[in-house]
């Protein structure tokens, strides 16, 4: 997947990837789904496409699947996750058919926005996850609504060690994670067709909404908007 642009606000980091190749053919779709799969993993590209695939697919790990689309099936219900659909070239899969039908994104955001993010139920969404992917290889960070607030920097050192204890003494990595708070940062990938995304745009750029979150998708609308100028 090619990174078409990159974007730091004040509540995270936006990414939006050309997903417009995801179903040209087979190779294409098992790279696709396997390096959105991986970032479970803490990884940003799978070592093993076709094992990854294939370990997905034999025990019903169907998520991934929502993020091959066309242009005949740009939404979650009609995804490869419920549709078995044509995947030949003559049936709609070539790229620039599919460019302004759906869109990718991976977000970089604290969990107390990934969660109202989340809210969003049109997206396919796939997260790095805390239980295959300990701090040791993916550290901790956290959002600071004052950089310079040690009483917060301190509260989230406390909690980091609490952390390495629990595994220390042997609890599992999805239980420990539970004293982490909700302002640490996590990453990861959504995708929705056109009206999904109109929606979100509509309510989440509004001023109403939440600063850091509008942030977020304000800057998400901006690199769409000028994706779809070239």
């Amino acid at each position: 997947m090619d990174r078409i642009s990159i974007g730091t606000v004040d509540g995270g980091v936006v990414e939006l990837y050309d997903s417009t190749k995801c179903n040209a053919n087979e190779e294409c779709r098992k790279d696709f789904v396997a390096n959105i799969a991986t970032l479970s993993y803490g990884n940003d590209v799978a070592k093993n496409p076709d094992a990854l695939w294939d370990l997905l697919s034999r025990n019903g790990h169907s998520s991934c699947f929502e993020f091959i689309r066309t242009v005949y099936h740009e939404t979650i219900g009609g995804s490869l996750r419920n549709e078995t659909f044509p995947t030949d070239e003559d049936m709609g899969t070539k790229p620039e058919e599919n460019k302004g039908k759906f869109f990718l994104f991976k977000i970089k955001t604290p969990i107390f926005v990934a969660r109202q993010f989340m809210r969003h139920r049109g997206f396919s969404y796939l997260e790095m996850s805390r239980r295959y992917t300990k701090a040791s290889k993916v550290p901790f960070e956290f959002y600071m609504a004052d950089p310079n607030d040690e009483t917060a920097k301190k509260f989230n050192e406390s909690a980091v060690a609490e952390y390495d204890r629990r595994l220390s003494a042997g609890m599992k990595p999805e239980v420990a994670r539970g004293c982490i708070p909700v302002d640490a940062y996590t990453v990861f990938w959504c995708m929705a067709d056109k009206a999904t995304l109109d929606h979100f745009f509509n309510l989440r750029c509004s001023p109403k909404a939440q600063p850091q979150m509008r942030n977020i998708a304000m800057e998400m609308q901006r690199q769409v908007e000028e994706y779809m100028r070239r």
